[in-house]
């Protein structure tokens, strides 16, 4: 697929050579083959994983990466959350929990609805409550 030069110039303000590259996702019928798209003469990117909107789009419609994501992206916020608040021993365990759920669950859970779950995607969010300091609490 080509795009004119005059459809080009049109299009120009909209247009970073620097920022364009595509995700191609074939049908499940066809041999996966990726397609060549060019604006002009130059050609775009081909990428496998898509980030938008903060979640990831991955050409096999897998949500593998989404749910590593997630899960590090939430060991992360609580490991600097531990770092900076939850270490101090004058704060109730009380306090802990809801400020850990507050956090925790948000960042795991985003966009939760439109997962589809598979035994390892439920073993890898049961890992993540495992090695949790709180796994014996009740949120």
């Amino acid at each position: 697929m080509s795009i004119s030069l005059s459809q080009r110039k049109s299009l120009s303000h909209l247009y970073q050579q620097s920022n364009s590259e595509f995700l191609h996702q074939p049908a499940q019928s066809t041999r996966p083959s990726a397609p060549s798209i060019a604006i002009g003469i130059a050609p775009l990117a081909r990428i496998e994983c898509f980030k938008y909107l903060r979640s990831f789009l991955s050409y096999h419609g897998s949500f593998d990466g989404e749910i590593a994501s997630r899960v590090g992206k939430t060991s992360q916020a609580i490991s600097r959350l531990r770092t900076t608040v939850l270490n101090q021993h004058h704060i109730q365990q009380t306090t802990e929990l809801r400020v850990r759920s507050a956090v925790e669950l948000p960042f795991l859970l985003y966009s939760f609805d439109t997962w589809i779950l598979y035994r390892r995607h439920i073993e890898n969010l049961e890992q993540y409550y495992a090695i949790s300091p709180f796994h014996s609490q009740n949120y």
